[in-house]
């Protein structure tokens, strides 16, 4: 076991059985110990990978979306803004297709690149694929600092990593799924609850006896938040997860060490922990507050529709034939339905005024 298991044990000893997403909340940021503070989680050496680090395609079709919105909604200046940036890959090659473009010299002279990054890991990770870019960037602890004025959000996978809370069905009523101790082990319990969170994001259809429910306040509260610097100062917000479109009954929280599924209760700050993100919660959040919602679409249209295959075909014709193939199956990834294609969605959030971004023709 971790120092910071023991921490969570020591924290259930004194305060009884801890919530799912309080658990979530110290395993992933604790100051000390917590999962994003301490490491660079990305890569081939990490425990998972993104799909900025997949394809440098990935990256440029965004860089291109932020650009054509810019330019479909001139503002005064570009603040592009990225919600757990990662190692920077992502930025670094919507910045390189922004500055490098002869048609987007006058949004690259106006741009300005914010960071929302907890980790100084991260952070140091991020300022080098930067810095050789030679732009202005701005890192935030959280989006309150962000600047009164229209900002393009990106939140590639993000949300997934937002705690969440578990509510499970039974005959006469609901109980929560919680994390408590059996002797010295952390286990899962679960307790009577009249919380009406767990009804208001209930499954479409009537759950049935031992179904889960997952309902994520943080996602809920962080939504709120974005959707209020839109209205106010403008601008858009991309989402980009995986999850699903429709509310569902089902348990999706889940565990990553060294590319490898694991128990959620082992490796308690060595591993990734992540949940499939509510799109349609997310959606009405932004609607309630006036806000046009477009999509979701699945990631391999949103891409498909930029672009992303005439991209390819020309990052192939310049690439060495010993190359090609690991080109096509990188982007395979991203697109297929049967890898990220499908699983992955996109959303996008908009003046209510604003007609439908580039990559949500028809959705």
């Amino acid at each position: 076991m971790t120092v910071l298991a023991d921490k969570i044990k020591a924290t259930i000893k004194t305060h009884g059985a801890m919530p799912l997403d309080s658990f979530m909340q110290m395993a992933l940021q604790d100051p000390d110990h917590g999962y994003y503070i301490k490491q660079d989680p990305l890569g081939q050496n990490g425990d998972f990978i993104t799909a900025p680090e997949i394809s440098q395609i990935f990256g440029e079709m965004l860089g291109l979306w932020a650009a054509d919105y810019s330019l479909r909604n001139p503002a005064d200046g570009f603040h592009l803004v990225e919600l757990g940036p990662g190692r920077g890959t992502l930025m670094s090659d919507m910045v390189r297709v922004i500055t490098s473009a002869p048609a987007l010299a006058h949004l690259a002279e106006t741009l300005h690149i914010h960071l929302v990054e907890t980790s100084p890991a991260l952070r140091q990770a991020q300022k080098t694929a930067l810095d050789p870019h030679g732009v202005v960037v701005t890192w935030h602890a959280d989006i309150s600092t962000l600047p009164h004025s229209p900002c393009l959000i990106i939140a590639n996978e993000f949300f997934d990593a937002l705690p969440i809370r578990q509510f499970v069905r039974h005959h006469d009523g609901w109980q929560e799924r919680l994390i408590d101790l059996q002797g010295d082990e952390l286990v899962f319990s679960q307790q009577d609850t009249g919380d009406s969170s767990c009804f208001t994001a209930a499954p479409a259809t009537k759950p049935s006896h031992g179904d889960i429910v997952e309902v994520s306040p943080a996602s809920e509260r962080m939504m709120q938040h974005l959707s209020s610097h839109i209205k106010a100062h403008g601008g858009a917000l991309l989402v980009i997860d995986y999850g699903y479109t429709h509310p569902a009954a089902g348990d999706s929280f889940q565990a990553l060490h060294k590319h490898a599924h694991v128990p959620p209760l082992a490796h308690i700050g060595d591993a990734d922990l992540t949940a499939h993100v509510n799109f349609a919660a997310l959606a009405e959040i932004a609607r309630a507050a006036g806000l046009g919602v477009h999509g979701p679409v699945t990631q391999g249209r949103f891409l498909n529709q930029l672009g992303a295959g005439t991209r390819l075909r020309q990052i192939l014709d310049k690439a060495p034939r010993t190359r090609q193939g690991e080109i096509a199956d990188a982007y395979q990834r991203l697109v297929a339905p049967e890898q990220m294609g499908h699983l992955f969605k996109v959303l996008a959030v908009t003046g209510v005024e604003s007609a439908a971004p580039e990559g949500f023709a028809h959705a």
